[in-house]
């Protein structure tokens, strides 16, 4: 059996946008190791959902669906798991709203 990669601690980065949505990211959580992004590291918004990857000034640039295939599998299984608890969030956040709308 592969060991998968365990989440370092989450550090407080530079709030900077999402390339996508401009939602303000300040957050990072390292696979196996707690230190700042680098260049190339790769970014999921917790938001949206966007990929992106770290450049030379710590902002984030949208990788191309080919960028993506080219990571190694370990990392998207790691984005993908990151996608269903991001989507998982996002639901029960919706339901909490509508029954919130529905009692009042």
């Amino acid at each position: 059996m592969t060991r998968r990669p365990r989440l370092g601690r989450s550090v407080i980065t530079r709030g900077t946008p999402c390339a996508r949505c401009g939602a303000t990211l300040d957050r990072a959580t390292p696979i196996e190791r707690s230190a700042v992004p680098k260049e190339g590291d790769i970014s999921f918004c917790a938001y949206c959902g966007a990929i992106a990857a770290f450049d030379a000034d710590g902002k984030r640039r949208i990788l191309t669906l080919d960028e993506i295939r080219a990571l190694p599998e370990e990392v998207r299984d790691q984005l993908a798991t990151a996608e269903v608890a991001r989507r998982y969030t996002a639901s029960k956040r919706v339901a909490r709203e509508a029954l919130k709308r529905h009692i009042n």
